[in-house]
């Protein structure tokens, strides 16, 4: 088997591994799903009706959605600090497999919650009467940007794994830095009543971006590629280029005293 290959197989079972210990945690995986269908449901029957924002709960979804897997790929940090503290990483870098093979299957895991909260966002969505009306191409281009999104999101939740000590303060860190993204978006509501400095913010941090690009893609016209998806793209790209090298890094080093 090449070098390339046993790395992969590595990965695989570690990813294993981390699912069936995510299964272990219920709750986690309940909150992973179930916030957004409070959110959806809340936001879609309570305070849609007071906005006037024609077809509100096809902008509400998609933000929806992208808020999910954000969500979802944050407890990725929480698998990878438990393992520190417990000494498991210390274990496996000992092993002769590939360090990426460990991160590898940290974030291939992180598709566990992410996967049941876009397939419950979806059954919400369709009860809400939400639906695509771009056809299936589009639909299908709209749920593998929001996955890669939800990817990009676990890597930077590697390194917050990695930097905390232990899965408490990683949960911390990861609400730390999703939520202000979230609640200062245009996930939910439209950022034009915001003031005028907070408004680049709110228009260009990811959340915002990969929710609009599901909006273009879903309900939207136009050439294809958009605009909107195209820098989702960019902030997708932007975000695995800092984070993969430096969980690497992190990994990398000892582990020193927990």
């Amino acid at each position: 088997m090449s070098e390339l290959g046993a790395m992969l197989a590595d990965s695989a079972v570690l990813a294993r591994r981390n699912l069936l210990r995510a299964w272990r945690l219920p709750g986690l995986l309940l909150l992973a799903a179930g916030q957004p269908v409070v959110i959806a449901l809340f936001l879609g029957y309570v305070i849609g009706p007071v906005l006037a924002v024609a077809d509100y709960r096809d902008f509400l979804l998609p933000g929806v959605f992208t808020q999910a897997v954000a969500f979802a790929g944050g407890l990725t940090a929480v698998g990878l600090a438990a393992d520190r503290r417990r000494g498991a990483l210390d274990r496996f870098r000992a092993l002769p497999i590939s360090r990426w093979s460990l991160l590898f299957g940290h974030v291939g895991a992180s598709l566990g919650p992410q996967l049941p909260a876009v397939a419950v966002t979806i059954a919400t969505g369709l009860v809400m009467g939400w639906r695509i009306d771009t056809g299936a191409a589009r639909a299908a281009a709209g749920f593998a940007l929001l996955l890669a999104f939800g990817q990009a999101v676990a890597w930077v939740s590697v390194v917050l794994g990695l930097a905390a000590r232990t899965p408490v303060r990683a949960r911390r860190l990861g609400l730390v830095w999703t939520y202000p993204f979230v609640l200062v978006s245009c996930a939910f509501l439209p950022t034009a009543e915001l003031p005028g400095w907070l408004r680049p913010i709110a228009e260009w941090n990811p959340v915002s971006v990969v929710a609009t690009a599901l909006r273009a893609l879903w309900h939207g016209s136009g050439p294809w590629p958009t605009a909107a998806a195209l820098s989702a793209l960019a902030w997708i790209v932007g975000l695995l280029v800092v984070a993969i090298p430096v969980g690497y890094r992190m990994l990398s080093r000892p582990a020193g005293p927990s």
